[in-house]
């Protein structure tokens, strides 16, 4: 299955619960049937574009240009699918991200400039923190078995909201709570919640 079939397979899912208002997404899904689709659908969207053929001459202009960061607007391109079977129409801006150029796309019904485009895409990127977070809760086990290491991931995560909603509540009390907390933070800082899970997942390896 392809990433545009993926990308459609979960919007359809998605728009059974709710209507998205905004989109965010990296060069990856940005394919031209993506962001066609959108279109078609009215779904607003700001998403990053490989830097393709049809826009390496106008990142390239950019580029030359010394102050091209101060004279960035959007321009409507036509861009063609690797079958030049497919195209759609999109504003298209460049931005400089770890001295690289990329590509900047939006959706059409969008009227906004390219500074504004910028504040609403590095809004994907507290998705993304998340996303990373996953990884403390991982499963560290030999086991194959998904049903076992979705359990493992799951038991791990449900620990942790506990935790958290135990500091939570603690810190709600009175003063005297939080100096039993902090001093109980000091002296098992090196102590986790993750003990028990770690014992599971050695059980399991």
């Amino acid at each position: 299955m392809s990433t545009t079939d993926l990308f459609w397979d979960l919007f359809t899912r998605i728009e059974f619960i709710l209507q998205p208002k905004l989109l965010l997404f990296d060069g990856e899904f940005a394919t031209v049937q993506i962001l066609d689709g959108l279109q078609r659908k009215g779904v607003p969207f700001v998403a990053r574009k490989n830097i393709t053929k049809r826009l390496r001459p106008l990142a390239l202009a950019y580029s030359l240009t010394d102050n091209w960061e101060d004279l960035r607007t959007f321009r409507a391109i036509t861009l063609l699918d690797k079958t030049k079977t497919h195209e759609t129409i999109v504003p298209v801006t460049f931005q400089r991200v770890q001295g690289e150029m990329k590509a900047l796309v939006i959706s059409p019904v969008l009227s906004i400039t390219p500074a504004e485009a910028d504040r609403l895409y590095k809004k994907r990127f507290g998705i993304e923190t998340g996303y990373r977070d996953k990884h403390p809760f991982q499963a560290r086990t030999c086991s194959k078995h998904m049903s076992v290491r979705l359990l493992l991931y799951l038991f791990a995560i449900m620990e942790w909201n506990l935790w958290q909603l135990f500091l939570l509540l603690a810190n709600r009390g009175q003063t005297t709570s939080r100096d039993r907390l902090t001093m109980w933070r000091r002296q098992l800082r090196t102590i986790k919640l993750f003990l028990l899970r770690d014992e599971l997942l050695c059980a399991f390896g």
